[in-house]
């Protein structure tokens, strides 16, 4: 049984909005009577649930169109607030609201007790909007946290619950979880993950994840077994879904890329899936990955047809991945121009290129720093030290030098506490300024993430704060600037 990281907790939200009940109360009678009553007192949204014996019924006035701070208005709140009140249950799910990656402040635990789902979605305000709601696909783990939220709100009950409740249970999903300790006491046994250690020719162990915090963002652990279960459902629009539920899963809501090439079109983005054409069929695609799993599914329903891939190789499974299934999928077509031989190639390069990024990570956040750096204005000992920010939580940096140049100035913080265990080491680059660069723990692949930063000192030449830069080098996109005060 592997661990699946796939972001779909979308599509159980489209199915326990939409489940039909013989006793349901939210007839179509009833919600032209409240929509009615709605619109007469000029109310923007309303979520309703009932309990009835032992079923619960929840219903909300305006479907997707529903603002999220209408259902967890304390919890929900933005930096700006025309999109506090506007951001909508779409928008969280087509991945429109603004809102960027913030994966490294992504927490297990909060001051020695572990955090909620409220905790991660309370600590949404804390972060500015990258962009404006609407406008552009941007990719927010975070958002479908808050989906999480709002459904266990609605329904009074844990995610995993209703997940087995409405869609495990029905398609005999039977080893399909969303805790990792009633996975890990499954029949069947929980398949480890490892990472290659280049030079070192073995692989490394890697740690099992806790995916309590994760949950609807990618919290599912599943078997490729379990997994075709639920694409057959898809695939054959099948129950216990609706037609309604399986045309609300395949409608996109948002352009995901307009890049096309090796016969793949412009992709839109459905409830948790890329709606995209391959080679002039239409498909529907998601990757999932960890630093510890990497998962891939294709499924085509006009030819009836799906693959379902598993990994558990840290950092490259998704690369073999997509050669094996690109071979399955273009045998299965009969394409004449197969594009899976050069795949390899590619996606070599592709990796090579995210290693060289991460390595000269110094030179491409300070391409002006001067030959010759200008040394720290206080002692390296005096940097060193816990530093707090709201949105991250605290962290210690600790004073090292490097094996091979042990006068090269290197502060480290190893951050336990959060979802994607990290690294944080600070390399100095001239005066004031340092290259962050972030690791996950164990696995050493690449880095995942570099950001510029810079110490603040107070005019009694005392650290006063830590200023990081953070930006999605890939997209080019501000994720703001936070500022960890130095506290000890």
């Amino acid at each position: 049984m592997m661990k699946l990281w796939v972001a779909f907790g979308a599509t159980f939200l489209a199915t326990v909005a939409a489940k039909a009940h013989a006793n349901d109360p939210f007839t179509r009678d009833f919600k032209e009577f409240a929509n009615c009553t709605i619109d007469q007192w000029k109310v923007p949204g309303m979520a309703i649930a009932v309990i009835d014996g032992d079923e619960i019924y929840s219903e909300l006035a305006q479907g997707w169109q529903t603002p999220i701070s209408t259902i967890i208005r304390d919890d929900f709140v933005l930096q700006d607030e025309w999109a506090t009140n506007h951001v909508t249950l779409e928008d969280a799910v087509s991945h429109r609201t603004g809102m960027g990656a913030h994966d490294l402040a992504w927490p297990t635990e909060i001051d020695g007790r572990p955090a909620t789902l409220r905790d991660i979605v309370r600590n949404v305000r804390n972060f500015p909007l990258s962009l404006e709601p609407r406008v552009q696909f941007y990719y927010s783990n975070f958002m479908f946290v808050v989906l999480s939220h709002v459904i266990e709100t609605l329904t009074g009950r844990w995610l995993g619950d209703v997940f087995k409740d409405v869609i495990w249970d029905p398609l005999g999903m039977n080893t399909t979880y969303m805790s990792l300790e009633n996975a890990t006491h499954a029949p069947v046994p929980l398949a480890t993950s490892y990472q290659w250690v280049e030079g070192g020719e073995k692989y490394v162990e890697l740690p099992f994840l806790s995916v309590d915090t994760v949950s609807g963002a990618g919290g599912i652990i599943s078997s490729v077994a379990d997994f075709v279960k639920w694409l057959q459902c898809l695939i054959h629009e099948t129950k216990p879904f609706s037609e309604k539920v399986h045309q609300d899963i395949r409608t996109p809501r948002m352009l995901f890329s307009t890049a096309t090439g090796s016969e793949l079109d412009i992709r839109l983005y459905a409830l948790g899936w890329i709606r995209t054409m391959l080679h002039g069929n239409v498909a529907y695609v998601h990757t999932g990955s960890t630093y510890t799993n990497e998962a891939l599914i294709w499924w085509f329903p006009d030819l009836k047809y799906g693959v379902v891939a598993l990994g558990n190789g840290g950092g490259t499974s998704n690369f073999a991945e997509q050669i094996i299934v690109t071979r399955l999928i273009e045998e299965k077509l009969q394409v004449p121009s197969a594009t899976w031989p050069e795949l390899g190639d590619q996606l070599k390069e592709e990796l090579a290129l995210s290693k060289e990024a991460g390595a000269q990570a110094s030179q491409i956040l300070f391409p002006n720093q001067p030959e010759t750096p200008v040394p720290p204005p206080v002692l390296p000992s005096e940097l060193a030290g816990k530093f707090f920010n709201e949105a991250y939580g605290t962290f210690e940096f600790v004073l090292q030098t490097e094996p091979d140049e042990l006068n090269k100035i290197v502060l480290i913080a190893e951050r336990a506490d959060v979802v994607f265990g990290q690294e944080w080491r600070l390399q100095h680059v001239s005066g004031d300024y340092w290259a962050l660069s972030v690791n996950y723990l164990g696995n050493e692949t690449f880095v995942a993430e570099f950001h510029a930063g810079k110490f603040i000192i107070g005019v009694d030449d005392e650290v006063e704060r830590f200023e990081v830069n953070f930006v999605d080098q890939s997209e080019e996109i501000s994720l703001g600037t936070k500022l960890f005060h130095k506290i000890a």
